[in-house]
């Protein structure tokens, strides 16, 4: 492994040229299988040399574009660094794509760490290095054995770094930073109107005057170019056209590999407002991103777990999670894409009890939503994009024993039929559509019964 060798000692080199060669010299040693599996067969140690070695050649290249900036030399130098510096990048990514299989925990740990510290420069997000080093993280966490080594605090600073992506939040933003009742900042709209005054004195309006730029200044800190960056992230606001950045996009992905571990420390002891943080976020990202985009697959796929393991545990926090989320989750229902429909019925399932239950009463704060819902459930069949209908073909008709109580029927199981032979997947949403929209009938029923009797 003499190459090796020398390609370690040109990675940690101080000199632009001896970089380029290690680079190439290390991607020329494992583009050989048989290199990948003799470092893997070690103690799991030579991994991390090889990493910490590229972690200082990226840090070099860091420095040189950073070097061009401030030189204020030609725009050709500062492009020929970035490009080595991308390159470098690109060069991690793929070194871990190829020996997955044999990062252990001890190679991991300083992995992670390497990665979340050189995505933010001086408080704001690194953009040059942002997306290589968002898809080398979802390659880590897609195998599945590396979850078990991530704490909670790696876990924590991972959602958090993908959420003030996504929110287009200040990129140090902490979940502790929620306090619920409190309006989120980055929510807030500039509005001259919100600091006047009917007060003609010049101090007053002074002061209002301060404290909007300040306002706007904060709101505006992630979005502002990174020393060196390429671009910056955009940032768009809900009322502005709805459009996703790359970075974004694997973002939400990411989260959704995060949420769906069963690991993830959703109850923590020391973080109490953990749940309430995470669905606050989960509310916004609706009120953010109302129409129908790309984004909203992987987020629904990260909503599933969260309510999975909140709806015992912080009911309260789910509740106010249904009422102010419902009316946006429904309004999904319209979208071309049949796996968020699917996604869409298990939430709303699960959603359903605890919107009715928390505001039942003869206001009926509820009914407008599930109304909604039913509509659009009873349309589905004359929908071109819609579910498949239940089939009888699938079903076994059978009538259910008078002993057997309600928890004792099992799955896809009526009072005259259950599932049959050809009941598949597709069979079991459509089950499970005719359930909800058969909930919603039961809850709407009464309310137009009282609307018209009262």
């Amino acid at each position: 492994m003499t190459n090796l060798k020398t390609a370690i000692e040109c990675l940690k080199s101080s000199k632009v040229k001896e970089r380029q060669e290690g680079i190439s010299s290390l991607k020329e040693v494992f583009a050989r299988d048989d290199a990948v599996l003799k470092i893997t067969s070690k103690d799991g140690r030579a991994w991390l040399v090889v990493f910490q070695a590229l972690f200082t050649a990226v840090a070099n290249e860091k420095a040189e574009c950073e070097k061009k900036v401030a030189s204020g030399k030609g725009a050709t130098a500062g492009a020929a660094a970035l490009r080595r510096l991308h390159d470098a990048t690109q060069t991690l990514r793929w070194l871990v794509e190829r020996c997955i299989g044999g990062i252990t925990g001890k190679t991991l740990t300083p992995l992670l760490a390497h990665l979340l510290q050189m995505m933010v420069h001086r408080g704001q997000l690194y953009t040059p290095v942002v997306l290589d080093y968002v898809k080398t993280i979802k390659i880590l966490l897609h195998w599945t054995p590396h979850m078990a080594y991530i704490n909670a605090a790696t876990w924590i600073s991972i959602a958090e770094l993908a959420f003030n992506i996504i929110l287009d939040d200040p990129i140090r933003t902490k979940f502790e930073d929620d306090v619920e009742g409190s309006n989120d900042q980055s929510m807030q709209v500039d509005d001259p109107a919100m600091y006047q005054d009917d007060s003609d004195e010049n101090e007053d309006q002074e002061a209002r005057t301060a404290t909007q730029k300040r306002k706007r200044k904060e709101r505006e800190h992630s979005t502002t170019p990174a020393p060196g960056g390429s671009r910056p992230i955009k940032s768009f606001r809900a009322s502005a056209q709805q459009s996703i950045s790359p970075e974004q996009v694997e973002c939400a992905s990411l989260l959704a590999l995060l949420f769906r571990s069963p690991t993830a420390p959703f109850l923590l002891e020391d973080m109490p407002n953990l749940p309430s943080a995470i669905l606050i976020r989960m509310r916004r990202f609706l009120e953010r991103y109302s129409s129908d985009i790309s984004l909203h697959h992987d987020y629904l796929l990260a909503l599933q777990p969260v309510l999975s393991h909140l709806c015992l545990n912080r009911i309260s926090d789910v509740e106010k999670f249904a009422r102010s989320s419902w009316n946006q989750l429904v309004g999904l229902w319209g979208t071309k894409n049949k796996s968020t429909k699917e996604s869409l019925v298990g939430i709303l399932r699960t959603l359903f009890p605890f919107l009715t239950a928390a505001q039942d009463g003869p206001s009926f704060a509820w009914a407008d939503g599930v109304y909604k819902l039913w509509m659009l459930l009873s349309s589905e069949a004359d929908n071109r994009w819609g579910l498949d209908s239940l089939s009888l073909d699938s079903l076994r008709l059978e009538v259910l024993s008078s002993d057997l109580e309600e928890g004792e029927r099992g799955a896809f199981v009526a009072h005259t039929f259950k599932a049959g032979w050809h009941f598949d997947s597709s069979q079991a949403l459509a089950w499970a559509l005719m359930v909800l929209q058969a909930d919603c009938a039961e809850k709407v029923s009464p309310v137009i019964r009282w609307l018209f009797t009262s």
